[in-house]
């Protein structure tokens, strides 16, 4: 299967960091970009350190919550829907006050990668009806 076609118009700021790094070709430029994004994305996961049970209470918390990496800034605030979600830490058998006081701690790039894995993991639910949250956002 051929990789599709992306096109889209570099709003504000966009426009102005793609120029900043463009000598040629800004559509290569925005590719390079987002895999350097995605790989980040992928170590700061991995440095969450969540159990399956911390990852399916956090999934389980953000459900519905819709696209929650729409700016840099609401994934910081990810922690409210668990501290706010009654009966999460029985249900998955955590302790809510402890993943919610890590999750506070975590780094801007670690809460937006968390909230990357859990909108993916949601999208996948979405389109095939099934799907394990280890495969997203388990550290284990």
């Amino acid at each position: 299967m051929e990789s599709p076609k992306i096109n889209f118009r570099a709003v504000p700021p966009l426009d102005r960091e793609l120029d900043a790094r463009t000598d040629a070709s800004a559509g290569l430029t925005a590719q390079r970009d987002l895999l350097r994004y995605y790989d980040l994305l992928a170590l700061a996961l991995r440095e969450a350190d969540l159990t399956l049970a911390e990852a399916n209470a956090i999934a389980d918390a953000n459900n519905g919550t819709g696209n929650i990496v729409g700016d840099t800034i609401t994934p910081r605030y990810a922690w409210a829907n668990v501290a706010d979600s009654p009966g999460l830490g029985g249900k998955w058998n955590i302790d809510q006050d402890a993943l919610v006081a890590k999750m506070r701690a975590w780094d801007p790039l670690r809460a937006v990668a968390v909230a990357d894995a859990v909108e993916r993991f949601w999208t996948a639910v979405g389109r095939d009806g099934d799907a394990e949250i280890a495969d997203y956002l388990s550290g284990e």
